[in-house]
């Protein structure tokens, strides 16, 4: 069972949101996770992320921040923030409630895209969300914001039935002149297990080809340095 400062933490999103019966889901790095259903049982559920506040998740806060401009910034405040930003551009699961400590969000379903890529979708459903995922972030490239974790996104990105992908965690933003949200994910894709799994599934993945496209797309990150490379990664549109 939550403790007395989590359990008072929840009991005030869930009345700030109209949200009741939140049940344990996960624990991460900086958080527990809660997921509740809405007052009424309408409008889909709500994941509760609720800020540790133990040992551990103090040293790993602190680690974090030495490398971001946000220093001081609570965990919590931060992913609100940056997913208000992110929200307006279509991205990331839609803010519902934020309180000191917590913030509530849509809850999303799906296979991540490590189980994604262990055969968890249709090989059609898995392009196409591998498509929207770099669309993704060729979005926040453009808009000068670093995710800096898409080099190890296999449980920050779900995978859903109709071919879209919906990217979680936002803690880790931060400002950047030069993001790597596109080559982090693509350097993801190529690492040895990625592309054997995307392989397996029936994707020409060429690792040279997806390391020459991503040095040209730093140098000028375009639509064009794009389609390059997500084609290397066997992921290219369908012929019109």
């Amino acid at each position: 069972p939550p403790d007395a400062r989590t359990r008072s933490v929840l009991d005030a999103v869930c009345a700030d949101a109209g949200l009741t019966e939140p049940r344990f889901f996960a624990k991460g790095q900086r958080g527990v996770v809660y997921v509740a259903a809405r007052a009424g049982g309408g409008g889909g559920a709500v994941a509760i992320k609720v800020e540790r506040t133990d040992w551990a998740a103090r040293i790993d806060q602190k680690r974090m921040m030495k490398r971001s401009a946000d220093a001081g910034e609570a965990v919590a405040a931060r992913e609100a923030r940056w997913l208000r930003r992110c929200n307006a551009l279509g991205i990331g699961p839609a803010l519902v409630a934020e309180r000191p400590g917590a913030v509530a969000t849509e809850y999303l379903e799906g296979p991540t895209v490590g189980e994604a890529l262990s055969g968890g979708v249709s090989k059609k459903t898995l392009k196409s969300a591998l498509r929207d995922f770099f669309r993704q972030c060729r979005v926040l490239d453009a808009e000068g914001i670093d995710k800096r974790e898409m080099n190890r996104c296999q449980r920050h990105v779900i995978v859903r039935d109709d071919g879209t992908c919906a990217q979680l965690d936002f803690e880790r933003c931060t400002e950047a002149a030069r993001p790597s949200n596109v080559t982090g994910a693509a350097q993801y894709l190529s690492q040895s297990w990625a592309a054997g799994r995307l392989e397996e599934l029936g994707f020409t993945v060429d690792v040279p080809a997806v390391r020459a496209a991503c040095k040209a797309y730093k140098t000028a990150p375009a639509d064009a340095a794009l389609e390059a490379v997500v084609a290397a990664l066997g992921l290219a549109a369908p012929d019109a």
